[in-house]
């Protein structure tokens, strides 16, 4: 017997068996939602305003593809002790950066709501395209690019659910009556993004402006392969045209009588 020939099988066998259980077990893990990341949740009810403990606050793992930026890792859980509540908030919930008030109702700093792995990148939208005033920090946008490419514009699609950390100076969704927003920042909208896509935004900004468009929170859907607008799209509208008919009058000679 050719012991070297049947080591040599049996160690091809065993990678095949290893080869396919991995290929099974990624595919389980992207059925189910991606790897597993734990998060934050509610424990117990707790009152707007008071202050979380380590009672308050549960671990539980749940599939990368169910959570976004906003939802609070386990590892930050020291960040989030002792710190007050900003609404009520019920058992079962995941706790999100919005929900409490990290460093207190008096000081919340942008940089604090960046999550490792992403930039705070600042757009100034432009009036005419949309009030900035109109999104809050926390809601969902799609970033657009108006490129001046040759002669005719072009509408691209930059970017998709992308997180608003911040409007003007705004980082808190309730409005605080003690932020005065100055008329320069009125159109200024802060928002999470990678370090490749800050790249995009900047060289787009370069060749026109870049404006956000809202969508649902509760619209988790990615859209691909959008093609660039170059032009509006028209339709001529089914109209039928009649001639008007004149109306009969008694009257048949508007001659000036000599």
């Amino acid at each position: 017997m050719n012991w070297k020939a049947l080591v040599t099988a049996t160690l091809f066998a065993m990678l095949g068996v290893a080869s396919l259980y991995l290929y099974t077990r990624r595919l389980e893990i992207e059925a189910s939602g991606g790897e597993r990341v734990s998060v934050l949740m509610i424990a117990k009810p707790v009152k707007k305003d008071a202050v979380l403990s380590e009672d308050d606050l549960s671990i539980r793992d749940i599939p990368i593809a169910f959570i976004d930026d906003r939802v609070v890792r386990a590892s930050d859980k020291p960040k989030v002790l002792g710190v007050r509540a900003e609404r009520d908030l019920d058992p079962q919930q995941l706790v999100t950066w919005l929900d409490v008030a990290v460093s207190g109702l008096e000081d919340r700093h942008l940089s604090q709501l960046v999550q490792p792995g992403t930039r705070a990148l600042t757009l100034h939208i432009p009036q005419n395209y949309m009030s900035a005033g109109l999104l809050r920090p926390g809601d969902w946008v799609d970033v657009l690019g108006v490129v001046e490419e040759g002669r005719a514009p072009q509408s691209v699609v930059l970017l998709q659910k992308v997180l608003v950390l911040s409007v003007g100076r705004e980082t808190m969704p309730t409005p605080d009556p003690r932020t005065a927003t100055r008329s320069s920042e009125e159109q200024l909208v802060t928002i999470a993004v990678s370090l490749q896509e800050s790249q995009t935004i900047a060289l787009a900004a370069q060749k026109g402006p870049v404006i956000a468009v809202l969508r649902s929170p509760d619209d988790q859907s990615i859209s691909e392969n959008i093609p660039a607008i170059t032009e509006l799209p028209t339709k001529r509208a089914n109209v039928t045209v009649r001639p008007l008919l004149a109306k009969k009058t008694g009257v048949t000679n508007l001659s000036r009588p000599e």
